[in-house]
């Protein structure tokens, strides 16, 4: 104990033991690599959403032109229909091709009003996976860079018998400023999580009426 006071007496006020500083970092150490292995593994999912979004996006644009170009074609040979019809002193509203014509070109219009709004829906899926992924990416880096400080930190004050007050400010506000970042995260990560589920078709009933977890990741910056 001779020493121990000594140190004491040299520190001045308010030294401790070293584990209690300690436990604190190690404890926020182990919040980062958790959240580290899930950012990793929501990077990979991610990744693969945006390939297959992108890929579905291809496919579905071809058809939609396709859709407006039949839908075009359609008015067109309405049109042909009605004017030829006039010339024959006949009533376009009375003729039956004329009907079964119309008939048509509203179901093909209903058909294409129904395909933009599916791909106004894809195009915002686009952009969330793509936000969700640039964030994901950003966090990968603060994580490394976080532990690479915590790790530095743990190791100089482990090399020390006692921590100063001024070591335990200093612990103190590493362990808030990491426990605030590994929060933020597991926000985004849940954010994450519930887009991976409507991209691959789990529970969209209940996630696509999820306003305040779309509205999150659209206020991503």
């Amino acid at each position: 104990m001779g020493i121990l006071n000594t140190l004491k007496k040299i520190l001045h006020i308010g030294a401790v033991v070293v584990d209690d500083g300690l436990n604190k970092l190690i404890s926020v150490e182990l919040q980062l690599k958790a959240v580290e292995k899930d950012t990793i593994d929501a990077l990979d999912k991610q990744a693969q959403n945006a390939v297959k979004l992108n890929a579905a996006k291809i496919e579905f644009d071809r058809n939609y032109d396709k859709a407006k170009q039949e839908l075009t074609r359609m008015k067109t040979s309405c049109e042909v229909l009605k004017n030829n019809l006039v010339k024959q002193g006949k009533n376009p509203n009375e003729d039956e091709d004329m009907q079964l014509a119309a008939a048509t070109y509203v179901e093909q219009k209903k058909l294409v009003d129904e395909m933009a709004n599916q791909k106004e829906s894809m195009d915002t899926m686009i952009k969330r996976v793509d936000k969700i992924l640039k964030h994901l990416k950003l966090n990968k880096s603060v994580i490394n860079m976080k532990a690479t400080m915590l790790r530095q930190k743990i190791t100089m004050y482990q090399n020390q018998a006692l921590i100063s007050e001024s070591g335990m400010i200093d612990i103190n506000n590493t362990f808030s400023e990491i426990d605030g970042i590994v929060q933020k995260m597991q926000d985004e990560q849940q954010a994450a999580q519930r887009v991976d589920a409507i991209v691959n078709g789990r529970d969209t009933a209940q996630v696509a009426n999820d306003a305040d977890v779309m509205n999150f990741i659209d206020s991503l910056s």
